[in-house]
């Protein structure tokens, strides 16, 4: 099987001490989490991260940092890359 990578975004949206978290009820991630998404193609992480808020919220983010880049692989040799 060939390996696979599949990039995601997650935007943290901070107003002084507060963080906005989406309340996700479907599928099997329920609970409150970040926001963010999988990268389409040919679109570069920031261009998600901005995308995915506005879908999500409404919202439009600007100044954007790059927070860092989680990665873990599973047994189906899928790579998740995740930029924060």
């Amino acid at each position: 099987m060939e390996e696979s990578i599949k990039l995601y975004t997650v935007c943290l949206i901070v107003n002084d001490s507060r963080i906005l978290l989406l309340n996700r009820q479907h599928d099997d991630y329920k609970g409150f989490i970040a926001l963010g998404g999988r990268i389409e193609f040919p679109e570069s992480p920031i261009e998600c991260a901005i995308r995915e808020v506005q879908e999500e919220t409404g919202l439009l983010v600007r100044n954007l940092k790059f927070k860092g880049l989680a990665e873990y692989m599973n047994p189906d040799k899928e790579r998740y890359m995740i930029f924060n």
